[in-house]
């Protein structure tokens, strides 16, 4: 799904999120959410978005966000780590499980 034109009438509306996942990366290292919505990116990892730590929540990363969605809407998502360029850059995809889902509640 593509973003809408700016200006554009929409039925989007905004949704809190938390998004959360224990990961193990190395130094240099950053993880991204990436989906099937043009707000988590369109499958695209250079349009993701970007999961937080620090030395004390590691290896729990964190998003908090605010999405603009249309209703009843049913994201698949996956995580990607973006390995450092020390590490020879690139992407590293989750490929083992099917994607994931978020369904945002009736009252978000």
């Amino acid at each position: 799904m593509q973003r809408p034109p700016k200006g554009a009438l929409t039925s989007e509306r905004k949704v809190e999120a938390t998004f959360s996942i224990e990961a193990h990366t190395e130094f240099g290292d950053e993880l991204l959410l990436v989906g099937s919505h043009w707000a988590i990116g369109s499958w695209c990892p250079d349009n993701g978005l970007h999961m937080h730590t620090d030395k004390r929540s590691y290896p729990r990363w964190t998003c908090t966000c605010t999405l603009d969605l249309p209703p009843s809407v049913r994201l698949e998502y996956k995580y990607v780590v973006k390995r450092s360029l020390a590490r020879g850059g690139g992407f590293q995809w989750e490929d083992t499980i099917p994607n994931r889902t978020f369904v945002p509640k009736k009252n978000e």
